[in-house]
């Protein structure tokens, strides 16, 4: 089997390109959240927000090109696999009808197994693929089969095409040389695990044992974004979560996550998620 996996929802669209064909399944439980066969009619630009961090789609027809806000349009041309590693504003511009298969994944268990295997991705990144959509038909299928193991299933069909998408990268993606990736790793770990302790970026180097402005350097190179947003992006997660899984008060979450002034994180909630927390909490 070869490469595929994702996560990625999406709160918001500015402009819906035309649906010509949809095959789609949505799952309850599992890693599997979504998994789905698409042929979208020419449009753009269109602006989506994606709320989670990985969206995983193989182009076998068609020709397209998306763009993050500060990042150059990226080429879709079949056989093309597109990997986005970074919830944000993208616009996709559609030139020809796009034959897509996708895959949407979520929760913990995909978190875990994505950013074990796809640690280090920029934000958008195309990979060469012939094989990426006939994995993703056969979680198809199993989707529409049913049964009582089926999320089973389609976890272990998932881990085989994350699997398989790290040995396409591999083969390739150029390898840096100067231990850049390891020492991003661990930023990356520190900020996962303390993020709602760290004050700010200085504290967060001061926490990895290194130089600010080479945590930033790293934090850019590898997750195409300053560490500052980078850093509030694991805060605001984590809150999301919090709103989700605890009864706590909202005041008291925007405390716990390392915000003082439960105003300010309001108004960061609202410009991340598009909505107050309250209503989050209200809405899921």
């Amino acid at each position: 089997m070869h490469s595929c996996q994702s996560v990625i929802y999406c709160i918001c669209m500015r402009m819906i390109p035309e649906i010509l064909f949809k095959d789609s399944h949505t799952l309850g439980a599992g890693m599997l959240q979504r998994v789905a066969h698409e042929r979208w009619g020419t449009a753009g630009p269109v602006e989506r927000i994606f709320n989670n961090r990985w969206f995983i789609a193989c182009v076998r027809a068609g020709a397209a090109t998306v763009q993050r806000d500060d990042q150059a349009p990226c080429q879709l041309r079949p056989p093309a696999v597109l990997v986005m590693t970074q919830p944000s504003r993208y616009r996709l511009d559609i030139s020809q009808p796009v034959d897509l298969w996708i895959v949407v994944a979520e929760g913990e268990r995909a978190d875990v197994l994505l950013e074990h295997h796809l640690c280090g991705l920029p934000p958008v990144t195309t990979v060469p693929d012939m094989t990426l959509a006939e994995d993703i038909s056969g979680l198809l299928r199993v989707a529409r089969e049913g049964g009582p193991w089926m999320d089973a299933r389609c976890d272990l069909l998932v881990e085989a095409m994350v699997l398989g998408l790290r040995t396409r990268l591999m083969q390739v993606m150029p390898r840096p040389q100067d231990g850049s990736l390891a020492c991003y790793a661990r930023i990356k770990d520190v900020a996962d695990r303390q993020a709602c302790h760290l004050a700010n970026v200085t504290a967060w180097a001061a926490a990895c044992g290194i130089d600010r402005s080479h945590l930033s350097r790293l934090v850019r190179r590898h997750a195409g974004r300053t560490a500052i947003a980078y850093l509030n992006e694991r805060k605001l997660q984590t809150a999301a979560d919090l709103l989700l899984d605890s009864a706590d008060a909202i005041g008291a979450i925007a405390s716990a996550v390392g915000y003082a002034d439960p105003f300010t994180f309001s108004k960061a909630f609202r410009r991340r998620f598009g909505m107050a927390p309250r209503r989050y909490r209200q809405r899921w």
